[in-house]
């Protein structure tokens, strides 16, 4: 998948999320990946998901590139405890 930044990401996974609720194939909202990450990198790193888990990767980096490294840290270590 091709992403222009973190927060592109994000919203293309919630549109996913957004259809798949529509087609039946997921029926409980709160199984979406992005309001499951975003509760876990509240509980694990006090993150604030407030604005998205793309803001808040962000917003605790200090570069573009950073945030990017980051998410692919913390991401795989959500996916092996999901």
């Amino acid at each position: 998948m091709v992403f222009r930044s973190l927060v592109d990401l994000e919203n293309q996974m919630h549109g996913h999320s957004v259809a798949y609720t529509e087609f039946g194939e997921l029926s409980d909202y709160r199984d979406r990946f992005n309001i499951q990450f975003g509760n876990w990198l509240y509980e694990t790193f006090q993150l604030s998901c407030s604005c998205g888990w793309a803001d808040a990767i962000e917003d605790s980096t200090e570069s573009k590139d950073q945030a990017e490294a980051r998410f692919f840290e913390v991401v795989e270590q959500f996916l092996n405890q999901w």
